[in-house]
């Protein structure tokens, strides 16, 4: 038997829900099911639906929280690396994990759903990116008088690095390592 979940207010219960569905929904299709939820949120099924209308609902309302750039924002503002190239690479590692998850979660959308997963508008993307692109210039600024580029150029760049890396369709596994020795050293060999 699941132990009783503590006392929260409706906003915090609904939270925890939506979290514990984030997890779950990371192992795939087949888990994501209303006992896998409840057992994760430490709650009764049933709760789950006093807050959520449906399995649905509740993969819609997981897709947006994962799309939701305000955790990597702050972790990105955390970083405390010393040298430009530990903090591209703890950049690249947030970025990347943070799509993998996203790319997850959308396999999941699609994975068993006859309608496609409700549509995010331009205008949301473009939101969610220019707030990343903020958090990775203010991490970068530390280090932006070793750039060659525009502080904006190098986020850019390296936001385009971690995606491509991430993304399942060019399955590229190409370490952090290399791709901060791409980032700030080129393809040329330097012999």
């Amino acid at each position: 038997m699941t132990p009783r979940a503590p006392a929260l207010s409706p906003a915090q219960r609904r939270l925890s829900i939506l979290e514990a569905a984030s997890v779950v929904a990371m192992a795939g299709p087949a888990g994501f099911t209303a006992r896998a939820v409840a057992e994760a949120a430490g709650v009764a099924e049933g709760t789950i639906f006093r807050y959520f209308p449906s399995m649905d609902a509740l993969l819609d309302a997981v897709i947006c929280h994962v799309l939701d750039p305000a955790p990597t924002c702050a972790a990105l503002r955390e970083l405390q690396s010393p040298t430009l190239e530990q903090r591209v690479a703890d950049m690249l590692s947030l970025q990347r994990g943070a799509m993998e998850r996203v790319g997850r979660v959308f396999a999941l959308a699609v994975a068993d759903r006859p309608q496609a997963p409700r549509q995010h508008s331009h205008e949301q993307h473009h939101e969610r990116l220019v707030r990343l692109q903020e958090a990775m210039a203010e991490a970068l600024a530390p280090f932006e008088h070793e750039l060659r580029f525009p502080l904006q150029t190098v986020v850019a760049q390296i936001h385009a690095a971690a995606f491509t890396a991430s993304h399942p369709m060019f399955d590229m596994h190409v370490p952090d390592t290399v791709l901060v020795d791409i980032l700030l050293h080129g393809l040329k060999d330097r012999a």
